[in-house]
């Protein structure tokens, strides 16, 4: 782990101690006043604001909403599945609400239609149709009505979600706001996890992001380690300090919070680009004017729901009874000086798995089942009435347990399947092309053969733990990549930031030499952000 910057005590000989009060790695200052809170509410977005407040807070996950996508507030139909939960397993419930929420969205999508059809008059239509043409204004377009059938989507609400996330937060906002205070960031951000994740250290999405803070491994890799030791993604407090200085630099660049924070979840770069397009400077001119595929409804609606998230943050005893908030987790850092089996680390520390995993959650499988040591530098948490008898213990501990190199994970193996390229395969497994090529000999990236079995180096962030997980699970011997079809206008580099892919991963698996080459109607391979 990255050592606590200006906080760790210079080593001794058997390793440092470190008190923390859970805080992380920032110095931490004053607090920033309200006034440091410059949150606007910009025109028109009260609506949304006030939709997705109630949909953490006032909407059960048992109830769906079909609702307009590019009207959020607009809702059409509200389906009430609160009874069935009481009485239905989850997967009789899961099957009953998928069907009837894709008939709810069927009949308002040709609702809509009809309307539009009739040139916006409801007479003689049905029920729907004649709710549905109340909720516009008088003088609503066909073409509005028809864009709005296009738009249709179904959102659930997260009530109890929000409910387990504000008592889970308790152990962590503390520190997050010591952390926050000390890069002299508003110290409301910090409950921007309550949108990216709910406070769920576990969060992984389809796009390969991890932990509360939801970092894509591109991200992660500039902010924070992502090796085969640890992915700090999943450390609340590592992860804290590089989100608040992920959030200080896309405030670097744009000059305003709406703008930095939509940019945390669409890119900084695509967001001056969106700029430059419409000729604005707001968060307002771009929710007006940009009309792009990739602005779609998540980066639109991503300010609005920290907005509302924050609201319900504040308010929370409008919509929630009395929550028992978890204690803030406090702890003292050891530095390690050798390598050493996680095992020992744990032993030293005289606690339970538990307790142990609960503070040190970033280090990987491999580590944790003992293919890795943990290598000297690492600096690891451990209850702070315990940090003494480490130090104790380390310093008197056999010489045995103490290693001078990393342990060597043995490779693993890969049959090559019909339509790889070598490419795909080092994506796949997080290692690069000429490791591939070096440790099987190989001459030239195109001589392989269906069949034939590769020998796959450890190395990357999740080489071993993933690859030896997959190696012999049934969906190996699936695709293990997506296909787009390249519109006119898209960059590589949207693309990839789009499916979470890097550039060079993406240009290697297409046999591409340069980003130059893209073309509309062209289908590229896009590496599975599940592999």
């Amino acid at each position: 782990m990255p050592a606590a910057a200006g906080s760790a005590a210079a080593p001794a000989a058997a390793g440092s101690v470190t008190l923390q009060p859970g805080a992380g790695s920032a110095t931490a200052t004053a607090a920033p006043s309200s006034a440091a809170e410059p949150f606007p509410l910009p025109p028109g977005l009260e609506p949304t604001v006030a939709f997705w407040t109630d949909v953490f807070a006032k909407y059960s996950e048992n109830e769906s909403l079909i609702h307009d996508g590019d009207d959020p507030a607009r809702i059409y139909q509200r389906l009430d599945f609160r009874s069935q939960a009481q009485q239905l397993s989850d997967t009789a419930l899961a099957r009953v609400r998928a069907a009837q929420e894709q008939q709810a969205s069927a009949e308002t999508i040709e609702a809509l239609k009809q309307l539009a059809v009739h040139g916006g008059s409801a007479a003689g239509l049905s029920t729907l149709a004649q709710h549905i043409r109340e909720l516009f204004p008088a003088d609503a377009t066909v073409a509005r009505l028809r864009q709005a059938a296009n738009a249709v989507r179904m959102q659930r609400g997260i009530r109890e979600r929000t409910g387990r996330a504000l008592q889970v937060a308790g152990r962590y906002l503390p520190a997050m706001e010591q952390i926050f205070a000390g890069y002299h960031l508003p110290l409301a951000l910090t409950r921007l996890p309550l949108v990216e994740s709910s406070f769920n250290l576990h969060a992984y999405s389809k796009a390969g992001a991890a932990g509360i803070w939801q970092f894509i491994p591109s991200s992660a890799r500039i902010y924070m380690t992502l090796d085969q030791v640890e992915d700090d993604r999943r450390d609340p407090w590592t992860s804290t300090d590089a989100a608040a200085r992920h959030l200080r630099d896309d405030y670097d660049a744009l000059g305003q919070w709406p703008l930095a924070i939509t940019a945390y979840n669409y890119g900084r770069t695509g967001l001056l680009r969106g700029l430059e397009q419409v000729h604005g400077s707001t968060l307002a001119d771009l929710l007006a004017r940009l009309d792009s595929p990739r602005f779609g409804f998540a980066s639109r609606n991503f300010y609005a729901e920290f907005l509302a998230a924050l609201r319900v943050s504040r308010q929370a005893e409008r919509w929630f009874d009395a929550l028992p908030k978890a204690r803030p987790i406090v702890f003292a850092e050891v530095r390690l000086n050798d390598y050493l089996d996680y095992g020992t680390a744990r032993s030293l520390s005289g606690t339970d798995a538990a307790t142990f995993a609960e503070l040190n959650p970033a280090f990987t499988t491999p580590v944790v089942e003992g293919r890795l040591y943990l290598p000297p530098g690492t600096t690891i948490r451990v209850p702070p009435d315990r940090a003494q008898r480490f130090e104790t213990l380390y310093a008197a501990l056999d010489p045995s347990l103490r290693h001078d190199r990393q342990r060597v994970v043995w490779p693993v193996a890969y049959r090559v399947q019909r339509g790889d390229v070598l490419g795909g395969i080092a994506a796949r497994h997080h290692v690069s092309v000429d490791a591939l090529m070096r440790a099987n000999d190989l001459r030239s990236a195109r001589l392989i053969r269906v069949g034939e079995v590769l020998k796959i180096p450890t190395g990357g962030a999740a080489a071993v733990a993933h690859a030896i997980a997959v190696a012999d699970h049934p969906r190996s011997r699936t695709r293990h990549y997506l296909v787009h079809r390249v519109r006119s206008g898209q960059t590589l580099s949207g693309i990839a930031q789009r499916y979470g892919a890097s550039i060079g991963a993406i240009l290697q698996l297409n046999d591409l030499r340069d980003a130059d080459v893209l073309r509309a109607g062209m289908r590229l391979k896009i590496p599975r952000p599940d592999y």
